[in-house]
């Protein structure tokens, strides 16, 4: 875990921001405030980067007793249409809602004025995080199996939720919780 920052990825402050050339991706002062505004943590911040995403970036961050992870787009300029952490953040409530086992969303903010982009922080899961492959302890479908994620459906009536319809409910749930994983999600796995 990070305790200093490095002055390009991640700033004390937002004034030290400004005078970088490019955008940080963690500005420490402004996920204080963020932090504090909903009572997750006290005192100094500990961070450190979780897989290897390029356009979405992860963090677990620590703080008193308290881990969550926060997750947040690229650097800005983006186009609008991409890198949708709210929305993320709000399909990843609705399949929580319907038994997903998926991490538990904290706290959601569109604030771009933070850290230039919406962000969101989430439970923090102890498991492996799935990147751009299965890992070789997961590699057979027994290994998978295993872990009694293959082969399970979504639960809950098809049009309980929008996005519980009948193409995602039968859908694997290993599927899902890939998927999310390459998003840069902490797999349950």
């Amino acid at each position: 875990m990070h305790t200093v920052p490095d002055g390009v990825e991640v700033v004390a402050s937002r004034d030290r921001a400004r005078h970088l050339d490019i955008p940080p991706l963690l500005v420490l002062d402004a996920v204080t405030g963020f932090l504090d505004a909903h009572g997750i943590g006290s005192g100094p911040l500990a961070w450190r980067r979780i897989g290897d995403g390029h356009s979405n970036i992860t963090y677990l961050i620590e703080r008193g007793g308290d881990r969550v992870v926060l997750r947040r787009g690229p650097r800005p300029p983006l186009p609008k249409s991409t890198h949708d952490m709210v929305r993320e953040a709000r399909i990843q409530k609705a399949l929580r809602g319907h038994g997903v086992p998926v991490p538990e969303i904290v706290a959601v903010c569109e604030d771009e004025s933070l850290l230039g982009v919406p962000f969101y922080l989430m439970s923090h899961l102890d498991g492996t995080v799935v990147t751009d492959a299965i890992p070789a302890h997961l590699s057979s479908r027994e290994q998978r199996g295993a872990t009694g994620i293959i082969d399970r459906e979504i639960p809950g009536p098809p049009m309980a939720n929008p996005v519980n319809t009948a193409a995602v409910r039968n859908c694997p749930l290993a599927a899902i919780v890939f998927a999310c994983a390459s998003y840069g999600h902490r797999s349950p796995l």
